[in-house]
């Protein structure tokens, strides 16, 4: 028996399932939560999603009306959850009770009693998609939010860790009657006022080192609160850099409100940002990962990327 079909009979045996995705929830957890969400209900159990901070405001379109409280959960699932810090502000009522973990980074530190971690894959929702398939669940309304899920994390299928399994899912969604459309248009032309302002903020102070290969910009909170905007109005902040011309590595940093710095890594084709955020504690992906570092971090990690960006 596969780990799908596992996961299957563990909902199956359950009651009521509480579904876990990170802090800062993207497109991918998002996504991916909600439609296990769908198949646990379809499977006759309840079903609740939780994470730390929620939805941010763009994202809002895919979150479906579930409870945020069940009676008698018997059964806690981690989506797209790489390590416990990613809990954020759930770690320590929710890491020690996870049963089944569904995550697809490569650097992905053990915890829950079933593990099914696939680096190769693009999403998480590609490993939903395979419970949701193996469990009957192919409707319209799973398969929007599957698309969105695996959509969002390779860039609308741009990004290096698209495959030919992700174009089959993809086709596959789109059988069971995925809006891609309206997806696509909602995920990546439907940009708020804020997050226009963002991407000026982005442009305006961006720098360069190391002959142009490393693009950063800091994000301080006073030029959050001047601008009206927030957090997550720059979550696409590394990606607009990644974008120039020359650019191998770019590097977004936001303030948090203790003081410390969430740093956004993206890489090109030379940078392993999954290694270089795990020496500063986090992780993520080969092209796409990030860390929680103080202020005074920053400065030297930018002199000492010299050796890498030769």
């Amino acid at each position: 028996m596969n780990k799908a079909d596992l996961i299957i009979e563990k909902i199956k045996a359950s009651r009521a399932v509480r579904i876990l995705t990170h802090v800062r929830a993207d497109g991918d957890a998002i996504g991916s939560a909600y439609a296990l969400a769908r198949i646990c209900r379809a499977l006759g159990k309840q079903a609740a999603v939780s994470s730390d901070g929620g939805a941010p405001d763009r994202l809002k379109f895919l979150v479906e009306e579930v409870p945020t409280t069940l009676m008698a959960e018997d059964l806690v699932i981690s989506v797209d959850v790489a390590s416990p810090e990613q809990l954020g502000a759930l770690k320590d009522e929710w890491v020690d009770k996870v049963d089944i973990k569904i995550d697809h980074h490569r650097i992905s530190p053990d915890f829950g009693e079933l593990r099914w971690v696939e680096p190769d894959a693009a999403a998480a929702g590609e490993l939903v998609f395979e419970i949701a398939l193996k469990a009957g669940v192919t409707d319209p309304k799973t398969a929007d939010l599957l698309f969105a899920a695996i959509s969002s994390d390779t860039g609308s299928f741009k990004y290096s860790n698209t495959s030919e399994r992700t174009f089959d899912i993809a086709r596959q969604l789109k059988c069971w009657g995925a809006d891609t459309a309206r997806i696509s248009e909602k995920l990546y032309e439907n940009k708020s006022v804020r997050e226009a302002k963002a991407d000026g903020y982005i442009y305006s102070n961006m720098k360069f080192a190391h002959n142009g290969r490393l693009a950063y910009v800091i994000i301080t909170g006073a030029s959050k609160e001047a601008l009206g905007t927030l957090d997550e109005d720059y979550g696409n902040a590394s990606s607009l850099l990644r974008e120039i011309e020359g650019v191998e590595l770019a590097i977004a940093a936001k303030e948090n409100d203790d003081g410390s710095y969430k740093l956004s890594t993206r890489s090109k084709e030379q940078v392993d940002c999954a290694a270089l955020c795990a020496s500063l504690g986090g992780g993520g992906h080969v092209r796409a990962a990030g860390a929680t570092v103080t202020s005074d971090v920053i400065e030297g990690l930018i002199l000492s990327l010299g050796e890498v960006l030769k």
